[in-house]
């Protein structure tokens, strides 16, 4: 018999919290909707939609192409991921280091916090 699924305590999903970091930083740089949008190739609507969590997934293109219009790593739309520097910040992941910025994103924050753990350590075993 298996044990029951645990419950976790809701918790915005993914795309409302990279929503959230893409205004951040939009809003750092002083650039509009409408500029980051024809920047990043899209309408200001669905860059509205993405902002306000009104979204309901976000592909790893947009993401892809909204970090290098904001001069960010892509990871940095994730809590925890690296920040932006200065004007730099080209953005080279493969798509195994997205498909993995997903999963992490998508733990709820004990887990994440346990793989953080389990990374510093094996960091150090393999430094």
């Amino acid at each position: 018999m298996s044990a029951p699924a645990r419950k976790h305590p809701a918790r915005p999903c993914a795309p409302a919290r990279i929503g959230k970091r893409i205004a951040q930083r939009r809003k750092a740089l002083g650039e509009t909707q409408a500029g980051l949008a024809r920047k990043a190739g899209m309408t200001r609507q669905n860059l509205w939609k993405i902002e306000t969590g009104r979204a309901s997934r976000i592909d790893a293109a947009v993401i892809d192409r909204l970090a290098r219009a904001l001069k960010t790593p892509a990871g940095w739309f994730f809590e925890g991921g690296p920040q932006p520097r200065g004007g730099l910040g080209a953005n080279t992941w493969t798509a195994e280091e997205w498909a993995l910025a997903r999963r992490v994103a998508s733990l709820d924050p004990p887990h994440r916090k346990a793989l953080s753990t389990l990374l510093s350590l094996a960091e150090g075993q393999f430094a």
